[in-house]
């Protein structure tokens, strides 16, 4: 990921990048904070890892969910990564996101919060 995001800057410098990873195989948060010591400060995610592929693909055993938001926030704001993001508020939204129909409950964030109390 690294490399990737140095070619990236070095080809188009002037470019805004967005890191956009889905978590299909457990690693979209490395891949975000690999992205992120790299230099790119903007990351789309999604609310209790709602999302995948649009045409209903099945990628990673069926899971094609994007990086959880709650969680790398949680994750950078572990960090000390300023994410100007209220983690109560994500984890609120979070759970309203998981409660959907046809939404698994992926938030690794929340699932810990509601056990720890918080």
């Amino acid at each position: 990921m690294r490399a990737l995001v140095r070619l990236l800057k070095q080809t188009l410098p002037e470019a805004i990048s967005i890191a956009h990873f889905h978590d299909s195989r457990g690693t979209g948060i490395a891949d975000c904070g690999a992205a992120l010591e790299e230099g790119l400060t903007h990351f789309d995610t999604a609310l209790g890892v709602t999302g995948g592929h649009p045409a209903g693909i099945a990628h990673g055993e069926g899971f094609a969910g994007n990086v959880c938001t709650e969680d790398l926030v949680t994750a950078f704001g572990a960090m000390g990564v300023a994410t100007l993001l209220d983690l109560n508020k994500r984890r609120a939204a979070g759970l309203a996101a998981e409660s959907m129909p046809g939404q698994t409950p992926q938030s690794k964030a929340l699932r810990v919060g509601q056990a720890a109390g918080a």
